[in-house]
C-alpha cells in the first residue's frame, strides 16, 4: 500500500517539466576532499534528513523486477521529491553522491533484472557503498529506470577518487576523473562538454573564457577556475566558485566536506552558510527520518531535525508538484 501511495504522488509530476540546470565539481589536494554543487531551478522547497544504518529498503521503479536491501551506512541527504529520493547527500564513510539534470532520449530498451529509479539510486549508493572503488567493482551490476527527470551523477570520496555517472540505456556508464577529464559536471553529457571544452584557450582552442550562463559555458568556467588557481582547496574557495557560478534561479548551494564529514549549506534567502556535522549525527543516533526544513537560516545542528511523519512527507511531495510550471 505504501508502495501504491508513494507511485501515485509521483505519477503526478509531469515527466521533464522544467528539469533542473546546475553545476558541480570536485576538489581534491592535501588530504581536502571536496564537492561542490549548485542546485539552479524555480522550487526552493526542501528537507534535509538524516538516514541511518540497518533500515530496509525496497526499490521504487515501474516495470522493473522489485529487490530490497538494508542501509549499511547513515547519510544526510537533501529532498525535493519526499524521503528516499534525495537530490544528493553524503555517507558516513565520504561517499558524496549528487545529480544533476541532462537532456537525453528515454531508451526503449528496458533493464534486465531489477533497478532502480533516478533519484532512489543516490540513495541506494549512500547506503551500500564507502568508496569509488567498491562501486567501480558493481557498476555492471546497477540499473537505472527514470521515473521523472533524466539525470546524471557525480561522485567523490574521502580517499579524493572521483566518478562521473551517466545513463547508457537503463545502465551506466562511467568517467573517472583525471583520467577522462576535470572532475567537473553541468547539464551536458560529460563527452559533449569536453569536446566543447577544447575550444577554449588554455585548452586547446582560441576562444575567451567568460563567466555565461549556458550549460557548456558554467562548465568551462568551473574548469577554468580550478585549473587556474594554484590555492589549496578550500570551503571558501568552494562557495566562491559556486557564488561565481550561480544563476538567477540557484535554489541552494552544498560544499561537501568528505575528509571532514560535514555539509556546508547556503540557502539562497540565508546570508551565510551553515554547516552540518555527519559524525556527531551519526553518533548522536538520531531518529529514524529525522529532518528539517533547509530554508531554517541558522547554524547546523542537530537540534532542528524532527521527526518526519509520513504525512509531511506526502505535504513536501505535494507542495514541490504545486510549485512545478506545467510546459
Amino acid at each position: 500500500m505504501k508502495r501504491i501511495l508513494i507511485l501515485s504522488i509521483l505519477a503526478m509530476f509531469p515527466a521533464n517539466s522544467n528539469v533542473k540546470a546546475c553545476t558541480a565539481f570536485c576538489m581534491n589536494d592535501s588530504g581536502i576532499v571536496l564537492l561542490a554543487k549548485n542546485l539552479d531551478w524555480s522550487i526552493d522547497r526542501g528537507m534535509i534528513f538524516y538516514n541511518p544504518p540497518g533500515c530496509y529498503k525496497y526499490s521504487i521503479s515501474p516495470g522493473s523486477e522489485d529487490f530490497s536491501w538494508i542501509s549499511g551506512y547513515g547519510s544526510i541527504t537533501f529532498n525535493q521529491f519526499g524521503k528516499e529520493f534525495p537530490l544528493g547527500g553524503m555517507n558516513e564513510r565520504g561517499l558524496v553522491v549528487e545529480e544533476l539534470s541532462c537532456p537525453s532520449d528515454r531508451s526503449s530498451e528496458k533493464p534486465a533484472g531489477a533497478s532502480l529509479n533516478e533519484f532512489q539510486l543516490v540513495q541506494y549508493l549512500l547506503d551500500n557503498y564507502a568508496s569509488i572503488s567498491e562501486i567501480m567493482e558493481d557498476i555492471q551490476n546497477l540499473e537505472l529506470q527514470f521515473l521523472l527527470f533524466p539525470l546524471h551523477y557525480i561522485l567523490t570520496d574521502s580517499t579524493g577518487d572521483c566518478l562521473i555517472l551517466e545513463p547508457l540505456g537503463p545502465r551506466l556508464r562511467a568517467f573517472h576523473p583525471p583520467a577522462n577529464g576535470p572532475p567537473v559536471l553541468s547539464n551536458n553529457p560529460y563527452p559533449e562538454s569536453l569536446r566543447y571544452l577544447k575550444n577554449f584557450k588554455g585548452f586547446g582552442g582560441s576562444m575567451p573564457i567568460l563567466h555565461r550562463k549556458g550549460s557548456n559555458e558554467r562548465f568551462v568556467s568551473a574548469v577554468s577556475m580550478l585549473s587556474g588557481s594554484a590555492s589549496p582547496p578550500s570551503v571558501n574557495r568552494a562557495q566562491r566558485m559556486l557564488d561565481t557560478l550561480k544563476q538567477e534561479d540557484t535554489r541552494w548551494s552544498l560544499v561537501y566536506d568528505a575528509s571532514n564529514r560535514g555539509v556546508h549549506v547556503k540557502f539562497h534567502a540565508c546570508d551565510k552558510a551553515w554547516c552540518l556535522d555527519l559524525k556527531a549525527m551519526t553518533k548522536g543516533k538520531m531518529a529514524r527520518g529525522a529532518g528539517r526544513d533547509i530554508s531554517i537560516c541558522r547554524e547546523g545542528g542537530t537540534h532542528s531535525f524532527k521527526p518526519c511523519t509520513a504525512i509531511e512527507n506526502s505535504r513536501l511531495i505535494s507542495e514541490v508538484k504545486a510549485l512545478l510550471p506545467m510546459f
